[in-house]
């Protein structure tokens, strides 16, 4: 895009959840505590299934839910990955 617009990254991402965690694997907002972090992201079909209805609601890894039931016709995937962030914490 030459006209300097923005575009999406994806498309369809119903939730995108981020847990930042410490050394010891618990939950940490202190920025300078952070050593990993848990993503955690729900995507859905562009095109909505009228034979299914998606009565599920969404959790991130530590089982709090990030996306509620939509009680509707799209169908939805769960992707999580966890980042081991290395430089953080050399100083």
């Amino acid at each position: 895009d030459t006209g300097g617009g923005l575009q999406p990254a994806a498309e369809n991402i119903d939730a995108l959840d981020f847990v930042y965690l410490d050394g010891d694997r618990n939950v940490t907002s202190d920025p300078v505590a952070v050593r990993s972090i848990e993503i955690t992201m729900i995507a859905r079909t562009g095109k909505s299934d009228p034979d299914y209805t998606d009565t599920q609601s969404y959790v991130n890894q530590r089982g709090t839910v990030i996306l509620a039931a939509q009680n509707d016709n799209f169908r939805r995937k769960v992707l999580s990955v966890k980042v081991k962030c290395r430089n953080l914490g050399l100083g």
